[in-house]
């Protein structure tokens, strides 16, 4: 259980600092809001995968 929450931790992490440097970068604004949409949905999918397997049913992103 706590390898999970180091997992969502970093995973947590890489999409924080993702998501600043969509910001820190400056794009124009429709750009700008796309990234974020898109950042923001490989996150919903990596939670959704995660709490799959959590639930132990299988995923549909093979993580080890």
């Amino acid at each position: 259980m706590i390898q999970s929450l180091i997992y969502l931790v970093i995973i947590g992490f890489i999409l924080s600092i993702i998501f600043w440097l969509v910001d820190y970068f400056g794009l124009p604004a429709p750009f700008n809001k796309v990234l974020k949409a898109i950042i923001v949905l490989v996150g919903a999918i990596f939670l959704i995968n995660f709490l799959l397997v959590l639930a132990g049913q299988p995923g549909f992103i093979r993580l080890k």
